[in-house]
């Protein structure tokens, strides 16, 4: 029989591949079926988004020594293969226990004819696994690095190809592992000193004054502190829009595209649970994840919208508003993300740019504050400053990057210096 931690990594694998579904909840959920230790969880985790960051990489050394194509192998016995091509080419696992893994996983999920296929495969690869010389093209950096291609020519274009070498291994780094301290119910030393008596390592973060970062995360610790809303998962750069956005007791703010509520519960947070905040999303399982979350948090204050917010007629005057990004910037923390996306501009700056509009002719008021996680010079500030020239007479845009610096980290990390996107 396949370890737990094989067979969760293959259950969630499958559930990205075959339901399209989001490699986080989905390996959450098969977490929580296990009911596995932290040792599982934690190899599960690992299994599944390196494999994800490194997808390409992986088919392609399938591919070569299978001697076939790769869309003539069944998906079930190629995810076997994924899962132990992954062991033997980056975790360094003995082979022998990469390739028994793999084999009992494809017999259990695929067939012995599988099997036979996944043991004759991995067996060749355990022979040839070595590191390959440095990228010589932006082709070659997609291959090396598992980035979609597009995305690679289109950094290497704008940067050149060593920069974006240096980009594209920073991204397939594992991302930090930042919570928020919730101050309606503790403070971030308290938080601090909860998580280290229970064995813990954490230090403060660098740019966030409620941020803690996670060394070695204590599963069972750190769900129980979070089921008591003692903190939210969120990425520290994530957390400095808010701050940005100046929040005060008994204010009237207003989070658009605020999907579960995330950067919604910081703002409440910051106001003391005082005043009122409007949340508005398109979708209305989001919003029910940001209830859950409000919920757990003990915030009271939030009033929740299923509507495109571009669509708002009269809307109240509200202090702040806070204008979210798309999935695109998210992809060192969800590795799936980056297979997702498209080559083409994406709606989400579009969005966001008829927000501005909006602001510029008293739809919305107060101050707007608006996530950019992007490289290229075609979004982010350069589409923001194209709007700006229509509305500046009427707007102010004040620049509020030099209180925080450059913060950088693969895609997901926000450029807040305007001269960097």
């Amino acid at each position: 029989m396949p370890s737990t931690s094989r067979s969760i990594a293959y259950k969630t694998l499958l559930s990205v591949e075959k339901d399209n579904a989001y490699a986080a909840p989905a390996l959450d959920e098969e977490i929580k079926k296990a009911q596995c230790s932290s040792a599982d969880a934690s190899l599960a985790t690992e299994i599944t988004y390196g494999i994800l960051r490194n997808l390409a990489k992986i088919r392609e050394i399938i591919s070569s020594a299978g001697g076939v194509k790769l869309k003539n192998i069944d998906t079930k016995a190629r995810i076997a293969l994924e899962i132990g091509i992954y062991q033997i080419a980056f975790l360094r696992i003995p082979a022998y226990a990469a390739v028994s893994e793999s084999v009992e996983l494809a017999k259990k999920f695929a067939g012995k004819h599988a099997a036979g296929f996944v043991n004759a495969v991995l067996r060749k690869t355990e022979k040839t696994a070595e590191k390959g010389t440095a990228p010589a093209s932006a082709a070659q950096a997609a291959y090396a690095y598992s980035h979609p291609e597009w995305i690679v020519k289109r950094w290497s274009g704008a940067f050149g190809l060593e920069e974006t070498l240096k980009i594209c291994e920073a991204d397939n780094e594992k991302p930090l592992f930042a919570v928020r301290a919730n101050a309606l119910k503790t403070t971030r030393e308290e938080l601090l000193r909860t998580l280290e008596s229970g064995g813990v390592t954490a230090a403060y973060g660098k740019l966030s004054s409620g941020a803690l970062i996670i060394r070695n995360p204590a599963r069972e610790l750190l769900v129980a502190c979070f089921n008591k809303g003692l903190f939210s998962i969120q990425d520290e750069s994530s957390q400095l829009v808010s701050l940005v956005l100046g929040a005060k007791a008994g204010e009237k703010n207003a989070d658009i595209c605020a999907g579960s509520g995330i950067k919604t519960g910081q703002i409440a947070e910051l106001m003391g649970n005082t005043g009122e905040i409007h949340s508005y999303d398109i979708s209305p399982a989001k919003l029910k994840e940001l209830a859950v979350n409000c919920a757990r948090l003990g915030i009271t204050t939030v009033k929740a919208f299923a509507l495109d917010a571009r669509g708002i007629k009269g809307a109240p005057e509200y202090d702040n508003v806070g204008a979210g990004n798309s999935d695109s910037g998210t992809q060192q923390q969800f590795d799936d993300h980056g297979w997702r996306a498209r080559q083409h501009e994406s709606d989400a700056e579009r969005h966001q740019a008829d927000i501005v509009r909006m602001e510029a002719v008293d739809v919305f008021g107060g101050v707007n504050a608006f996530d950019q996680c992007r490289f290229r010079k075609s979004l982010g500030k350069r589409r923001l400053d194209d709007v700006a020239v229509e509305i500046r007479p009427i707007v102010q845009f004040v620049d509020q990057s030099g209180q925080f610096g450059l913060c950088r980290r693969g895609w997901t990390e926000n450029y807040l210096r305007g001269d960097a996107d």
